[in-house]
């Protein structure tokens, strides 16, 4: 991964491909925090649940 980055650093001659990885860690992080935002009533009363 770090070699593929690497090259297209070489190639483009700009901090573009560093902004693309940014942006996609961005994003997931955006889509985890949302999930468990969304999900947070469904854990709760998961957790209260006694078998």
């Amino acid at each position: 991964m770090a070699a593929v980055l690497q090259r297209e650093l070489d190639a483009s001659q700009s901090a573009r491909p560093i902004l693309f990885v940014l942006a996609f860690v961005a994003a997931g992080l955006a889509v985890q925090w949302s999930f468990w935002w969304i999900s947070r009533g469904w854990r709760t009363w998961i957790a209260s649940v006694s078998f």
